[in-house]
């Protein structure tokens, strides 16, 4: 009897860590969006700047970095990507602060280290979020850490 009372103890402590894990995760949807700070992609100091964001991703979800860039649509984007699982391939995306569109980058192999020329991808001017995709056809929930510099 003291033994099913444990196991029955067990059970229960286990399904409420479990239920509050969903919760959690359920509210995620409703933060509020991190502080930002929108900073002009020509000034020399945010051209040098080296950014970084670390990213787990579920299926259809991104992560952008917590810096707005106002481009005029000439930029070059530098980044080193790694992530895991490598055979899950993701996406680097703009996003257009204003309008909520997404410009985006196919990569894959699990560790990119490239160049994305802005200016032959039609990204009008505007003010954009870096971003990174774990598109919603993968298969997996994607993590690792990306890179980025204007260049």
């Amino acid at each position: 009897m003291k033994i099913m009372k444990k196991v029955m103890a067990l059970c229960l402590a286990l399904a409420m860590v479990c239920a509050c894990g969903i919760n959690a995760f359920a509210a995620e949807e409703d933060i509020a969006p991190m502080e930002t700070q929108a900073v002009s992609v020509m000034n020399p100091s945010a051209r040098a700047a080296t950014f970084g964001l670390e990213f787990d991703l579920g299926i259809n979800y991104y992560s952008g970095v917590s810096t707005y860039f106002t481009l005029d649509g000439s930029e070059q984007l530098h980044f080193n990507v790694n992530w895991t699982p490598a055979n899950q391939y993701i996406k680097i995306a703009l996003r257009n602060v204003s309008t909520n569109d997404f410009y985006t980058l196919h990569i894959e192999l699990g560790s990119v280290n490239g160049f994305w020329d802005i200016s032959e991808t039609g990204v009008p001017a505007g003010t954009y979020q870096v971003c990174v995709i774990n598109p919603l056809d993968s298969t997996s929930e994607v993590s690792g850490i990306a890179y980025f510099y204007w260049i």
